[in-house]
């Protein structure tokens, strides 16, 4: 009796403990709109996988949620199919195994702020037609593959204000756009500006408000700084108090040695 009683236990726990893992805080609703949102479990384990699904998705992953499938292997967070998809990442936190986000053929529309993204593979990744994606006050990373991953076709990338992208922008085939919207401290908007201007499309480099940017096969680069940023001051080091004491004590003994060897030559 005692043993059966100890089985029942043990299923009914595995039973509540499967549905807990198996639940997805991404969740369908209405039709073809899925919102993650800070419900437990948080970060979602499971993500929004839409392989398959051709309509055109709406997915958004508001302020405080999260995705992390790194448990599962070779899993996108966010993986859409073919048709025009509007993905907003709002105050989000994806972490992903394979792409953070993967995107099939069709016009999509991507937008990343306050967030982080980071996959193993690419962070962002688009498929063909043409793609927008504008990133502020963000971090974009890649530990594999490119942080930025545009496909062919016609696509745009806008670059505000914070956008950190931690690997390579490739811009892939066609017609693309890479866009720097950032505001900067008044004294280096004309450098910058004229830094823009003579840098190659195709491949090049460039720091801004002390995060750098690499990128390869775009065919345009877009200036549309402005100043008003603030310029980062490094803190001016100090002494704490158990160091002014050290220093006052080394002044002295310097002072004594001087002031007896001022005696000595007298």
């Amino acid at each position: 009796m005692n043993r059966l009683f100890l089985v029942s236990v043990i299923a009914v726990a595995t039973f509540f403990a499967y549905q807990q893992i198996s639940f997805a805080v991404c969740v369908e609703g209405p039709t073809d709109t899925f919102t993650c949102n800070t419900n437990p479990p948080n970060p979602d384990p499971v993500g929004v996988q839409q392989l398959g699904n051709n309509a055109d998705l709406t997915v958004n992953v508001l302020p405080g949620a999260g995705i992390n499938t790194l448990g599962m292997p070779d899993t996108d967070a966010i993986k859409t199919s073919n048709g025009s998809d509007n993905i907003t990442i709002t105050g989000g936190d994806l972490r992903a195994s394979d792409n953070g986000i993967s995107t099939g053929n069709g016009g999509d529309n991507i937008m990343v702020e306050d967030s982080l993204i980071s996959g193993i593979c690419e962070a962002i990744r688009t498929g063909n037609d043409g793609d927008t994606i504008t990133v502020i006050n963000s971090t974009i990373i890649s530990s594999g593959c490119e942080a930025v991953n545009l496909g062919n076709d016609d696509d745009t990338l806008t670059l505000g204000t914070g956008a950190n992208i931690v690997g390579l922008i490739r811009c892939g085939n066609n017609f693309d756009t890479l866009i720097f919207t950032m505001a900067v401290p008044d004294e280096d908007l004309a450098f910058l500006s004229l830094k823009i201007s003579s840098l190659n499309p195709a491949g090049d480099s460039i720091a801004i408000n002390g995060l750098f940017y690499i990128w390869e096969d775009c065919e345009l680069l877009v200036n549309e700084i402005v100043g008003g940023g603030f310029r980062m001051i490094r803190p001016i080091p100090t002494l704490s108090e158990w160091g002014l004491i050290a220093m006052a004590g080394i002044l002295g003994i310097v002072g004594f040695m001087v002031l007896r060897r001022r005696k000595v030559t007298a």
